[in-house]
């Protein structure tokens, strides 16, 4: 039973663990520090604000609906850096990490009578987070709450004991440790509101500075050197064979055409498991796959001609068709 590295940073266990230790702390903080509301348990501020609108208590009604409001106001704010961000080099996810850091420096300035400020503004944060880093390891996850994660890590624990498949329990244990991490969270958000009062918060922008800098290590780059050393695989095998420039650049489309079409289909994959919480059938993903293959298969096509043409490559030159995927 082994895991392997996550492909993207957003998606790896050490990020997780650093997104779940802070929310926990928010929450912990929160509730603690700021007249028990909660950051991330919206159900909970729901709840009490239910509650607070049949005992006809406007202003304490008030204080778990502003919360639930910067909640989705926080997921909006994400999802619009995410549409607007063109940046080559400062991906949208630490954008949306910085503003959420500063946020909460902020936040430990408050004193205790603007709590009501300080909560909406903790809510703004949690609802950046649970909207910018929503995947581990390919599968969906939350680092400021705990049901989903309840819900699939028990789902998978129970797909491995009727399957006997390692990789369900390897999934379990991830939702398991991220609840475990933000239960630590909470614990030592506790003791800090019991420490240093409000100033307890700052520690979560620590953390998110630490996920900030693991963002910026050059994984990807380490994906560039490997395709690298595939690249010099390939002119050794072009050497060994004998092949001419016409057959070694065939075999390069090859390999790009199937990168590309596996890439994409990896990508319907999740987003079709992103946005039906892990439920979707293979059937469904295989029909989705199937209808677009011939997409893919043009754009690949369009891109490798546009490669060709700034080569100076003739046009006309012939060209083996890549299969469709089964």
């Amino acid at each position: 039973m082994q895991l392997e590295r996550a492909k993207q940073t957003s998606e790896s266990i050490e990020l997780a663990v650093v997104l779940a230790l802070s929310g926990g702390l928010m929450d912990a903080y929160s509730y603690l520090g700021r007249g028990k509301v909660f950051a991330n348990a919206q159900t909970g501020n729901m709840l009490l604000f239910g509650v607070a609108l049949a005992d006809q208590d406007a202003e304490r009604a008030l204080r778990y609906f502003f919360p639930v409001l910067s909640f989705a106001i926080g997921i909006a704010i994400a999802h619009s850096i995410k549409i607007f961000s063109h940046e080559r080099h400062v991906h949208w996810r630490q954008v949306a990490l910085v503003i959420e850091l500063c946020m909460l420096i902020f936040v430990g300035f408050l004193p205790d009578d603007m709590n009501l400020l300080a909560n909406c503004l903790t809510s703004l944060a949690c609802g950046i987070q649970v909207q910018a880093f929503r995947k581990l390891h390919g599968h969906p996850f939350a680092t400021t709450m705990c049901i989903g994660n309840l819900r699939s890590g028990t789902q998978h624990l129970v797909s491995y004991f009727h399957t006997k498949n390692c990789d369900r329990l390897v999934d379990a244990l991830l939702y398991y440790g991220t609840i475990v991490t933000f239960v630590i969270g909470a614990v030592i958000g506790s003791r800090l509101v019991g420490a240093v009062g409000l100033r307890a918060i700052w520690l979560s922008p620590v953390l998110l500075a630490a996920g900030l800098a693991l963002m910026c290590m050059d994984r990807e780059g380490r994906d560039f050197n490997i395709a690298e050393r595939r690249y010099a695989t390939l002119r050794q095998r072009q050497e060994r064979e004998h092949l001419s420039n016409d057959e070694f650049r065939d075999q390069i489309r090859q390999e790009m055409r199937h990168d590309l079409e596996q890439q994409i289909e990896d990508d319907v994959a999740n987003e079709l498991q992103e946005q039906y919480a892990d439920e979707v059938s293979p059937q469904t993903i295989e029909h989705v796959t199937r209808d677009i293959d011939a997409e893919v298969e043009a754009t690949v096509e369009k891109d490798l001609d546009s490669a060709d043409a700034r080569d100076g490559i003739a046009q006309g030159a012939p060209r083996k068709k890549g299969g469709s995927r089964k």
